[in-house]
């Protein structure tokens, strides 16, 4: 059996590749690095505090997984494409999920100790920082006048029909493209779509 030779996609596929993969770094870096820094930080055997402390242990599990869950949330529904109820779900789920297993590891590393305490305040900073991140598009889509700009600045994505019947307002507006032209068979003439 023979390999067959290897196909280029040619020049579109590889700009579509490469834009593909530049989205996924947007979208999903900053979460990745975010879960990268509260690992540190949770093995960590002396915790690093800046100066005096001025947050309670909890508030700072809290302000953690908020941030947390708004990267989340905004990578399952700019990049992943969800509606943004299931977006909040899936980045509430994982974000506590991967609180209570962070919880789970510290039982392991010398010098520090997870807490059913320390999860339930994970959990709680996921819920608020999801809420707040919704709240945040809420407000947006309201300055934006029901969908003509994208919820966060430098989003490649603007708001779809199901994002837009959820706050109410029906569907988006159709994109002011100037009408596409398209090449016809016969003798290079166009026509309007």
């Amino acid at each position: 059996m023979q390999d067959e030779p290897r196909q280029d996609n040619g020049p579109r596929q590889n700009a579509a590749n490469a834009g593909r993969l530049r989205s996924l770094a947007l979208h999903w870096v900053p979460a990745l690095a975010c879960m990268v820094f509260i690992t540190c930080v949770s093995v960590d055997p002396s915790p690093w505090h800046p100066g005096p402390v001025l947050l309670s242990d909890k508030w700072e599990h809290m302000l953690a997984y908020a941030v947390l869950c708004m990267l989340m949330l905004r990578a399952f529904h700019q990049y992943n494409g969800y509606d943004l109820s299931t977006a909040a779900i899936c980045a509430l789920l994982a974000a506590t999920g991967y609180g209570i297993f962070n919880e789970i590891f510290q039982l392991f590393v010398p010098e520090r100790y997870g807490t059913p305490e320390d999860a339930l305040a994970n959990a709680i900073g996921a819920a608020l920082g999801g809420a707040a991140f919704i709240v945040a598009i809420q407000i947006m889509r309201g300055r934006c006048g029901g969908g003509e700009c994208s919820p966060i600045a430098g989003s490649p994505r603007a708001l779809t029909d199901s994002d837009t019947r959820t706050s109410g307002r029906g569907p988006a507006p159709e994109p002011r493209t100037g009408g596409k032209q398209k090449l016809s068979r016969q003798g290079g003439n166009s026509e309007k779509q």
